[in-house]
């Protein structure tokens, strides 16, 4: 969606289907998006203040979840005071609608990758320090993270153990133990669920 804020301060909108529309504050109900309606009456201006040039600005950054205003990025819990009126009229008037700040929140939400279980141990190690021409060694405490590993018993394809021949000193029958392997302990990382998937597209099509 790509919003034009003009120098009668009416608002044009072009709509992702291509479809477009103009209105101003006082017939800001004929809106087709809550969103636009929320610009449309954050216009207090009413002809009192002239803009410069047309002030065109998307409305959303979808890979970075952020209003864009001009060349300006802002998220939802920016401080704007310092900007022009019609820019904080117009991003306080977007996250002010709820909706626009939940798809903020959902649109830069991604799955993340299974990550390899560590733990915290504390090591003792060897520093040397050169005091006085000399090299004095000292032992210091240090935490350390150590990745974890699952030692798996190992099968083949038809799902029958297998062994590893540990002693031989008997040649008929010698003495086997099952075949382990060493494999990173792995932690699920958190998935975006479908409701987020859906309510995403749900608040994309409205917004």
């Amino acid at each position: 969606m790509i919003i034009k804020i003009l120098q009668d301060n009416t608002v044009h909108v072009r709509y992702p289907n291509g479809t477009e529309q103009t209105i101003n504050s006082t017939h800001s109900h004929k809106a087709t998006s809550p969103t636009v309606k929320a610009v449309a009456d954050a216009l207090p201006y009413k002809g009192a203040m002239e803009f410069t040039e047309d002030y065109v600005a998307p409305v959303f950054v979808l890979e970075k979840g952020e209003i864009v205003c001009g060349d300006k990025c802002f998220c939802h819990d920016a401080d704007v005071s310092g900007e022009t009126p019609e820019i904080q009229a117009f991003v306080t008037a977007l996250y002010s609608n709820p909706e626009v700040v939940e798809l903020c929140q959902l649109v830069v939400l991604e799955d993340e990758e299974d990550y390899q279980a560590f733990e915290t141990e504390e090591v003792e190690e060897t520093e040397v320090e050169v005091v006085d021409g000399k090299a004095v060694m000292k032992k210091v405490v240090k935490s350390k993270e150590v990745k974890l590993f699952d030692e798996l018993p190992c099968v083949d394809e038809n799902g029958d153990g297998i062994c590893d021949v540990c002693n031989t000193t008997h040649k008929l029958y010698p003495i086997t133990e099952p075949k382990t392997v060493k494999v990173p302990r792995m932690v699920k990382g958190k998935k975006v669920s479908d409701k987020e998937k859906a309510r995403l597209k749900e608040l994309q099509a409205k917004l």
